[in-house]
């Protein structure tokens, strides 16, 4: 019997596609927020001591935990379980420690928990790291399709989207304060996890491809992940200081940061109308155009005297760094066995954060 992929024309279900875009958004605006708010929960509650260790223990988490938790997805697959319900763990208990320290740290009445405070961080760290790789990995149902690059477009303006707002977040979650932030932390990822569980409860990982043996080409992954997390890690940190010094600095809400979020509005317009480009082109030749052309327009910028020269090098980052997003995780899915697709999923999400990671320990402060 003829399975969806053998025509490579596989139905897209745009529900779960715009519920992972949703699911994803809501993992880096919590992602901004502990950023924000583990330093100042750490000074305030006399765990200023522990910095160093809460630091190192994230780095670990960050990098080992989607491994091992795609690793015990897909066993679980190959013993009949739905891979889905690590992801479900993860959420739910993810949600909870967002809770959990919201009132820790909003009544008095909690304050016996708060010794607990940097244990909760580490679990939480933990639980947001196990359900992104499962959730994520439902793409590889798509990975043969000839619109894979319209849908990673769907999930990657999702992502600019919080990119380009990061300044306003930011100030809003300052606003609003720890306690609160924790509390709408833990109602989205609820909100988006169920809309998420909901989406996808009828899909089956990687079972469609039982009879291939697609060879699993992990060095490819590897490779894929550390060099798109590499240009994502350097515009996101170092960019928004070189733009400013480029081009000027200008007095708005968004500070340095005011350049990058310009330019990653080039990209989220851009996105759409790319991934049809990226689809011509093919996943693989589209993947490398955009990283010569990132890198080198970052050289551009970076080297150039003229005014004129580094905004033309900064379009043009814009829109590789667009394709960049749209096509390096498909290219990574098609070198990996269906049988290993979460495990491959981790693997390119812990090369992904590699130089974030790195570029961390190196300069706290960020």
């Amino acid at each position: 019997m003829m399975n969806q992929h053998d025509h490579g024309t596989t139905h897209i279900n745009w529900n779960q596609i715009f519920a992972l875009a949703a699911l994803d958004a809501s993992i880096l605006i919590s992602w901004l927020a502990y950023h924000e708010f583990q330093p100042k929960l750490l000074q305030k509650f006399h765990f200023d001591h522990l910095h160093g260790f809460v630091l190192y223990a994230q780095s670990f988490v960050i990098l080992l935990v989607p491994l091992l938790a795609g690793g015990l997805a897909d066993y679980l697959r190959k013993k009949n379980f739905n891979t889905l319900l690590v992801y479900a763990v993860g959420i739910s208990v993810a949600s909870m420690i967002f809770m959990t320290v919201s009132y820790t740290i909003s009544d008095n009445a909690f304050q016996g928990l708060t010794g607990l405070l940097p244990i909760m961080i580490v679990l939480w760290l933990i639980s947001m790291n196990v359900f992104h790789s499962p959730a994520n990995s439902i793409l590889e149902e798509f990975s043969q399709s000839p619109r894979m690059p319209l849908v990673m477009s769907v999930i990657s303006i999702a992502s600019v989207l919080v990119y380009i707002s990061k300044p306003l977040i930011l100030k809003s979650l300052d606003m609003l304060g720890g306690s609160i932030t924790f509390l709408i932390g833990g109602l989205v990822l609820v909100i988006t996890g169920i809309w998420f569980g909901k989406a996808t409860r009828t899909l089956v990982i990687g079972n469609h491809h039982v009879g291939e043996q697609e060879p699993n080409r992990f060095h490819i992954v590897v490779m894929a992940g550390l060099i798109t997390g590499l240009a994502n890690s350097l515009i996101l940190h170092f960019f928004p200081a070189i733009l400013e010094t480029k081009f000027g600095a200008v007095e708005t809400i968004f500070d340095e940061y005011i350049y990058v979020s310009a330019m990653l509005c080039v990209t989220a317009i851009a996105t759409l109308p790319l991934s049809s480009w990226a689809q011509k082109r093919g996943i693989y030749p589209s993947f490398v155009i955009s990283v010569f052309t990132s890198f080198i327009s970052m050289l551009i910028i970076l080297l150039s005297p003229w005014f004129w020269l580094s905004m033309v090098g900064s379009l043009f980052l814009a829109l590789s760094y667009g394709v960049l997003l749209i096509t390096s995780f498909p290219h990574a899915l098609r070198n990996i066995n269906p049988a290993s697709a979460t495990f491959g999923t981790g693997i390119f999400f812990a090369c992904f954060e590699f130089f974030e990671v790195l570029f961390t320990l190196i300069s706290p402060h960020h």
